[in-house]
Protein backbone atom coordinates (compact mmCIF):
# COMPACT_ATOMS: atom_id res chain seq x y z
CA UNK A 1 0.00 0.00 0.00
CA UNK A 2 0.95 3.33 -0.61
CA UNK A 3 1.46 6.54 1.43
CA UNK A 4 -1.17 8.22 -0.31
CA UNK A 5 -3.17 5.21 -0.04
CA UNK A 6 -2.95 5.27 4.10
CA UNK A 7 -3.18 8.83 4.01
CA UNK A 8 -6.68 8.46 1.87
CA UNK A 9 -7.64 5.15 4.32
CA UNK A 10 -6.92 7.19 7.03
CA UNK A 11 -9.03 10.31 6.19
CA UNK A 12 -12.24 8.04 4.86
CA UNK A 13 -12.02 6.21 8.19
CA UNK A 14 -12.47 9.94 9.88
CA UNK A 15 -15.21 11.39 7.40
CA UNK A 16 -16.86 7.85 7.98
CA UNK A 17 -16.37 7.64 11.81
CA UNK A 18 -19.92 9.36 12.68
CA UNK A 19 -18.80 9.88 16.44
CA UNK A 20 -15.64 11.36 15.70
CA UNK A 21 -17.28 13.49 13.91
CA UNK A 22 -19.83 15.05 16.42
CA UNK A 23 -16.58 15.25 18.85
CA UNK A 24 -14.40 17.43 15.84
CA UNK A 25 -17.78 19.42 15.51
CA UNK A 26 -17.86 19.86 19.32
CA UNK A 27 -14.49 20.49 19.55
CA UNK A 28 -14.68 23.56 16.53
CA UNK A 29 -17.79 25.25 17.98
CA UNK A 30 -16.34 25.22 21.60
CA UNK A 31 -13.11 26.84 20.07
CA UNK A 32 -15.89 29.41 18.41
CA UNK A 33 -17.24 30.41 21.32
CA UNK A 34 -14.06 31.13 23.38
CA UNK A 35 -13.01 33.29 20.85
CA UNK A 36 -16.14 35.12 20.06
CA UNK A 37 -15.83 35.76 24.29
CA UNK A 38 -12.33 37.09 24.30
CA UNK A 39 -13.18 39.14 21.09
CA UNK A 40 -16.55 40.37 22.57
CA UNK A 41 -14.64 40.98 26.15
CA UNK A 42 -11.83 42.87 24.41
CA UNK A 43 -14.31 45.24 22.37
CA UNK A 44 -16.00 46.12 25.46
CA UNK A 45 -12.99 47.28 27.29
CA UNK A 46 -11.78 48.90 24.21
CA UNK A 47 -14.72 51.09 24.14
CA UNK A 48 -14.90 52.01 27.65
CA UNK A 49 -10.58 52.91 27.18
CA UNK A 50 -11.85 54.71 24.05
CA UNK A 51 -15.28 56.70 25.71
CA UNK A 52 -12.86 57.54 29.27
CA UNK A 53 -9.97 58.83 27.35
CA UNK A 54 -11.67 61.11 24.68
CA UNK A 55 -12.61 64.13 27.46
CA UNK A 56 -14.93 66.64 26.57
CA UNK A 57 -14.62 65.55 22.72
CA UNK A 58 -17.49 62.79 23.42
CA UNK A 59 -19.32 64.29 25.89
CA UNK A 60 -17.48 63.46 28.60
CA UNK A 61 -16.49 65.44 31.70
CA UNK A 62 -14.45 65.17 34.80
CA UNK A 63 -16.43 66.08 38.41
CA UNK A 64 -14.62 66.05 42.04
CA UNK A 65 -17.09 64.83 44.24
CA UNK A 66 -18.26 66.80 47.62
CA UNK A 67 -19.77 65.77 50.79
CA UNK A 68 -23.32 64.81 50.06
CA UNK A 69 -23.10 64.00 46.42
CA UNK A 70 -24.25 60.36 45.42
CA UNK A 71 -23.73 59.19 42.03
CA UNK A 72 -27.76 59.52 41.12
CA UNK A 73 -27.57 63.28 42.13
CA UNK A 74 -24.10 63.66 40.08
CA UNK A 75 -25.39 62.05 37.49
CA UNK A 76 -28.86 63.74 36.78
CA UNK A 77 -26.78 67.02 37.56
CA UNK A 78 -25.24 66.32 33.89
CA UNK A 79 -28.05 63.98 32.18
CA UNK A 80 -31.56 65.94 33.61
CA UNK A 81 -33.76 64.50 30.55
CA UNK A 82 -31.96 60.52 30.47
CA UNK A 83 -32.80 57.34 31.71
CA UNK A 84 -30.70 57.67 35.71
CA UNK A 85 -30.13 54.29 35.91
CA UNK A 86 -28.42 53.25 32.36
CA UNK A 87 -26.67 56.80 33.09
CA UNK A 88 -25.29 55.86 36.83
CA UNK A 89 -24.69 51.98 35.17
CA UNK A 90 -22.25 54.04 32.41
CA UNK A 91 -20.87 55.99 35.28
CA UNK A 92 -20.06 52.76 37.00
CA UNK A 93 -18.60 51.23 34.34
CA UNK A 94 -16.67 53.76 32.78
CA UNK A 95 -14.89 54.75 36.34
CA UNK A 96 -14.28 51.30 37.05
CA UNK A 97 -16.53 51.35 40.19
CA UNK A 98 -18.21 47.86 41.72
CA UNK A 99 -21.28 49.60 44.02
CA UNK A 100 -22.53 53.21 44.11
CA UNK A 101 -20.29 54.39 46.82
CA UNK A 102 -18.62 57.55 46.28
CA UNK A 103 -16.09 59.71 48.89
CA UNK A 104 -15.64 63.27 48.40
CA UNK A 105 -12.62 64.30 46.95
CA UNK A 106 -12.85 61.16 44.55
CA UNK A 107 -12.77 62.62 40.67
CA UNK A 108 -15.06 60.73 38.31
CA UNK A 109 -16.00 60.59 34.62
CA UNK A 110 -19.72 61.86 33.58
CA UNK A 111 -21.27 61.28 30.48
CA UNK A 112 -22.85 64.53 29.41
CA UNK A 113 -25.77 64.44 27.04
Amino acid sequence: MRDNDVEYASRRYVYNNKKLRKQLMFIIFVIFLLILTVLTWLGIGLVDYQEASAGNQSGLTKVVVEEGDTLWAISRRFNSNEDMRKIVYRVKKINNLTNANIYPGQQLIIPVK
